[in-house]
Order: structure tokens, then sequence, then C-alpha cells
């Protein structure tokens, strides 16, 4: 992947109180076949300039509607990676 990670989605910094998880009886295992690429070749194929507007527009909340990425997707984006 090298350091050029323009196709990274997005980083989610979360405070959480309390967590709990199940006993996982019921969780099926599954195995990491590969990586998809298609993230990775759609930032090869837009610029910079192209991927920002896309997020701006695509990106800016969440599917329920809530707040997600500022800044116009830029990358690298503000704050702390």
């Amino acid at each position: 992947m090298g350091a050029d990670r323009r196709d990274r989605r997005a980083t989610i910094v979360v405070e959480a109180d309390r967590i709990a998880d199940s006993c996982g009886y019921a969780v099926p295992v599954m195995e990491l076949a590969e990586e998809r690429d298609l993230l990775a070749r759609l930032a090869q194929r837009q610029s910079p300039e192209e991927l920002a507007a896309y997020r701006g527009e695509k990106n800016a909340a969440s599917m329920d509607g809530l707040p997600a990425l500022s800044g116009g997707g830029a990358w690298p984006p503000d704050g702390p990676e």
C-alpha cells in the first residue's frame, strides 16, 4: 500500500464508558481471504482534488444521517491519524 494512503476511509475515535461483548458461541469463524482493492484503485484514478470533491459530497453524513467526515475529505485529514 505504501505511504500514499488516499484510499483510507476514516478513522473513528471514541470515548467509551462501558464495553460489553457476548460469549461468542453462535458467532461463525471466518477467515480473511484477501483485501479488496476497489477503494485503492479508485484513489489511483482520481486526483486529490477529485477525491476531496467526491468525499465532500458523499461522506459528509453517515448512512443514518449523522455528521461524518469534515474538511471535504482532504488528504491528509486534519487532526491525528
